[in-house]
């Protein structure tokens, strides 16, 4: 992204803190938490998941109104609208079972004549708290990129401003971007996504989710964002089979702009949480009225996402390692998950979506360390345990092939962007991908010991 385009993201970003948007935006979680304050823990879903038919449909902390109602007028600003704003609330609302508040306004900005306004605002990018993001966490970001994400834009800038976009702002109104060539149907699903957005965090969704994982991880993030986007999606398709019989489905759009993002492209990882939230979501419950369910009893990783697991099933395997740079010039400055999905996408790049896939099955759980000394970039130490050793062997033969792609190996490793990399097999069950000076990757030793992991940070 040029310097001028991630000047104005940040700005969009600081002025509009989000709830939410229709193509991946870059939009943050922690600036969207600003706005989803959080409540008090919400008593959690029964062993069958569904509400049955009599169960109460979801409650909201703030003012309601009657859902079948479209007595509250929501004003309209900016460009004409070409639809009853106020008309699609009510009935989204009649769809979720729900009502809140309506928001105070839809705004309608025109992008072609207002260009610091909004040509970027829609850049279909995400960027959060533990999401590499090059501005906020640069050590992170540079991981990504040694392990195989690509972070250049698939699409120009030309054909991002063709994506209809939408953003919910904490000051409780909804922006709306239409591209050039919009339609009245085209709008009525980036406002009736955005409306369910609303309606989420009204009723503070994503603060409920975060509370019910352990950590906040990049897995975790995948995780948040797969359940509020694909909440929204499930419900938005539930809103245009009642009110917009033969418009296509906003899951269709979404499953359409993936065909035109590159294999292994962090635009790829993002609307991927849009296409397996949708699944997921999908897979859990019949309509949207029951989506108190899925907040409430949420996936933990997106390994359940990707593979459609009930909350209980295939948990995250249990990871003793310790990684200790005591003696080096090294010390341990962070530690994060990354999970199935990450996986995925790092091996996408050279090797295409159906090699990928069987290079990320069986992931059990990882931990990527990462490490500084006194200058130089960071360099890594990513320990990965599988299911079982089958699993761990493909891993490791599909994450040098996607080096081999990238680079020629030379005495067992392989340089990307200045830092040598090397993956290691331990043990059975377990792979540790090394990225980091040349020092540091040879000058680290790495064990297992009655099924333990160690890694042993040396070299200066």
């Amino acid at each position: 992204m040029a310097a001028s385009s991630r000047t104005a993201t940040l700005l969009v970003a600081a002025l509009l803190v989000t709830a939410g948007c229709t193509a991946p935006t870059a939009v943050s979680d922690r600036e969207r938490a600003v706005a989803d304050r959080p409540s008090e823990t919400a008593a959690p879903a029964t062993a069958t998941e569904q509400p049955t038919a009599s169960d109460p449909a979801e409650t909201t902390t703030g003012e309601t109104r009657t859902a079948d109602s479209d007595d509250d007028t929501i004003e309209a600003r900016g460009a004409p609208l070409p639809v009853n704003q106020t008309r699609v609330f009510a009935r989204v609302q009649r769809v979720l079972g729900t009502n809140v508040t309506p928001p105070e306004y839809v705004h309608v900005v025109d992008r072609f004549d207002n260009e610091t306004t909004a040509t970027d605002a829609t850049d279909e990018t995400p960027t959060d708290n533990t999401t590499a993001d090059p501005d906020r966490r640069p050590h992170l970001y540079r991981f990504w990129k040694l392990a195989g994400v690509e972070f250049e834009s698939t699409l120009t800038r030309s054909e991002r401003r063709r994506i209809p976009n939408g953003i919910t702002t904490l000051f409780g109104g909804i922006r709306l971007y239409p591209p050039a060539n919009h339609t009245a149907a085209s709008i009525e699903w980036v406002l009736a996504h955005e409306y369910v957005h609303y309606v989420q965090f009204k009723n503070r969704r994503s603060a409920e989710l975060r509370r019910a994982l352990p950590r906040s991880t990049t897995d975790t993030s995948f995780v948040v964002r797969s359940v509020i986007e694909g909440a929204a999606v499930f419900a938005t398709d539930a809103y245009l089979r009642r009110y917009a019989d033969g418009d296509r489905l906003n899951s269709e759009f979404y499953t359409a702009y993936d065909r035109r993002l590159a294999p292994g492209s962090r635009q790829r990882y993002a609307n991927r949480q849009y296409i397996a939230g949708h699944r997921y979501v999908a897979s859990r419950i019949d309509s949207p009225a029951r989506l108190a369910a899925v907040y409430e009893r949420p996936p933990r990783t997106s390994e359940q996402v990707l593979h459609g697991y009930p909350p209980g099933a295939e948990p995250a395997r249990s990871l003793p390692a310790t990684a200790n740079a005591t003696g080096s010039a090294w010390r341990q400055v962070g530690t994060d998950t990354l999970g199935e999905a990450f996986v995925r996408t790092a091996l996408e790049n050279g090797l295409g979506e159906s090699r990928a896939v069987r290079g990320a099955a069986g992931w059990g759980n990882d931990t990527l360390y990462t490490f500084r000394r006194a200058s130089g970039n960071a360099s890594y130490a990513w320990a990965l345990r599988w299911d079982d050793a089958a699993n761990a062997s493909e891993f490791a033969a599909a994450f040098a092939a996607s080096l081999d792609a990238r680079a020629p190996a030379a005495n067992g490793t392989w340089t990307v962007d200045g830092a040598t990399i090397d993956v290691r097999s331990p043990g059975e069950e377990w792979t540790v991908v090394l990225a980091g000076p040349d020092e540091f990757v040879r000058g680290t030793n790495v064990t297992v010991a009655e099924r333990n992991l160690s890694v042993a940070v040396g070299g200066g």
